[in-house]
């Protein structure tokens, strides 16, 4: 057999789902708190140190 160096191949384009990567799928990713829901905890947390600093002022 005669010794032949392997021919690189020619990579091919992969061809990709276009639905998949349409730009209305992009917003997916990390799930995080809304900007709605870090207000309300903010002000939770803030009453909740309020009502026990007003607590320690009385007693």
């Amino acid at each position: 057999m005669p010794n032949y160096k392997a021919m690189p191949s020619k990579q091919r384009q992969v061809v990709h789902n276009p639905i998949a990567r349409a730009p209305i799928l992009r917003k997916g990713g990390v799930h995080e708190q809304s900007k709605t829901g870090k207000r309300m905890s903010d002000k939770q947390s803030l009453k909740r140190t309020l009502c026990d600093w007003l607590k320690g002022e009385y007693e």
